[in-house]
């Protein structure tokens, strides 16, 4: 389920190269990243159109514990995180500040595909989900119960950027 290899929730601490990924919807071939471009907590997560000159289109996968993982983005520093703990059907998603003892910013991969994988968040039992299934830029990203052959939960590795 690695996205790059493991490396300590510091990023810029790693003394190995890091490599970094599009988090792309396997369904609307956008790319994840905050709404706006800043590294401040409680951004929103949308999908934009991919592109690769974007470090906050790109993601590390960093292994906490028991097959559970922080989303790190590249060019906030921090972590996808399921917002206020909520787990209920539709509640947005976010980026903050990465720390090992929430499980709200705990995801799990699970390989739906070769290379597509939906993502199990910790606290709420939930996938990440593109709102209603949308292709269009600026969809919000959301936590929904997970389901089968569901597009719109299905995410992709599709691009790798060293660091």
């Amino acid at each position: 389920m690695m996205i790059a290899p493991s490396a300590t929730a510091n990023v810029n601490a790693a003394t190995s190269p890091i490599w970094f990924s599009w988090l792309r919807n396997a369904q609307s071939r956008m790319c994840v990243q905050p709404e706006y471009q800043a590294d401040i907590n409680g951004i929103a997560i949308v999908q934009q159109p991919c592109n690769e000159d974007n470090a906050y289109q790109q993601w590390l996968d960093v292994y906490v514990r028991n097959g559970l993982h922080h989303l790190v983005n590249r060019g906030s520093g921090q972590c996808l995180d399921d917002r206020n703990g909520a787990t209920a059907d539709s509640s947005p998603v976010q980026q903050w500040t990465c720390n090992s003892t929430s499980t709200t910013m705990l995801w799990k991969g699970q390989e739906v595909a070769p290379y597509t994988y939906r993502y199990v968040n910790e606290r709420s039992g939930k996938c990440l989900d593109v709102r209603f299934g949308s292709f269009d830029p600026g969809a919000v990203l959301q936590i929904y119960h997970c389901t089968s052959n569901n597009g719109a939960q299905g995410f992709d590795i599709a691009q790798m950027f060293r660091g």
